[in-house]
């Protein structure tokens, strides 16, 4: 490492984006992914969207619930 670093000319805010999205990485218990896994091959769907179906009508579950 330098001792010294020169940000005089730097530029504030260069890459700020108010608009970005930012995803997360879960990472899944083997035998859930192997869950998930068979429905996918059966659905014809990805992984991704079959986690998101599965939290969605928990949420509702949850919801329905607690009313």
């Amino acid at each position: 490492m330098k001792s010294k670093y020169g940000f005089s000319i730097g530029e504030r805010g260069k890459f700020y984006n108010k608009d970005a999205v930012f995803n997360i990485s879960i990472y899944l218990e083997p035998d859930v992914e192997k869950f998930l896994e068979k429905i996918v091959k059966k659905k014809n769907k990805i992984v991704q969207e079959m986690v998101n179906v599965v939290i969605k009508d928990n949420m509702k579950l949850s919801k329905t619930l607690s009313l």
